[in-house]
């Protein structure tokens, strides 16, 4: 994830080679607890995670439904895995900033008029125009920052920081986990128990 090539990074002084070799450093720890935190409310929202991985390309961490799981994942747990990603790479890179109303607005009205697209914004957009039973705009916006709210709430709480930072700094180190190494990395259960204190008031609000 080099922001410059060796060839480029000989042009310039120590001092500068130090402060790309920091920036490259700490874009690779923001992009790390982005992939985490989906992997980690995906898994205790009751989705599979198949893997994720922090590969400039294309960053993600990928799921698959569970039918046969005792969990099964509603809208309001879908949110909050979507919300999840975003959010822990807001707080990594330390510009954490709650968005407007008027900003999800602009959101909710650009994947309307587009369609959604892969980011996250998009797809929470879509969850709450074609999926939560919502009766209108206002409705979403209300659901949009409340569950914004509630995501910032579950990844404050210390045992999912530290399930976060065990699975972020493993991706930092090797790139790319399969599930089964995400799902070693932490407590499944606990996860799930903590989801489940900090939102169970809000599941009401999308109807899940």
């Amino acid at each position: 994830m080099a922001m410059f090539s060796a060839e480029e990074l000989a042009n310039y002084s120590p001092t500068d080679r130090e402060f790309v070799a920091q920036r490259e450093a700490e874009e690779v720890q923001a992009i790390a607890a982005h992939e985490a935190g989906h992997a980690i409310v995906g898994l205790a929202a009751g989705y599979g995670v198949t893997h994720a991985t922090t590969e400039s390309a294309y960053p993600h961490a990928r799921f698959q439904f569970e039918a046969d799981t005792a969990f099964a994942p509603t809208v309001a747990h879908r949110l909050i895995m979507l919300l999840a990603g975003p959010m822990a790479e807001a707080v990594a890179r330390r510009r954490f900033r709650r968005p407007s109303r008027e900003e999800v607005a602009a959101i909710l009205d650009r994947v309307r008029e587009h369609g959604a697209g892969r980011c996250d914004d998009c797809q929470i957009a879509h969850v709450l125009l074609d999926i939560a039973p919502l009766a209108d705009d206002a409705a979403r916006e209300t659901a949009w920052l409340l569950f914004y709210d509630t995501t910032y709430r579950l990844l404050d709480r210390l045992d999912v920081r530290i399930a976060l930072g065990r699975v972020a700094a493993a991706l930092e180190e090797r790139v790319l986990l399969s599930g089964e190494e995400v799902e070693a990395l932490v407590d499944v259960s606990a996860l799930r128990a903590a989801v489940e204190a900090t939102f169970a008031e809000m599941q009401g609000a999308v109807g899940a």
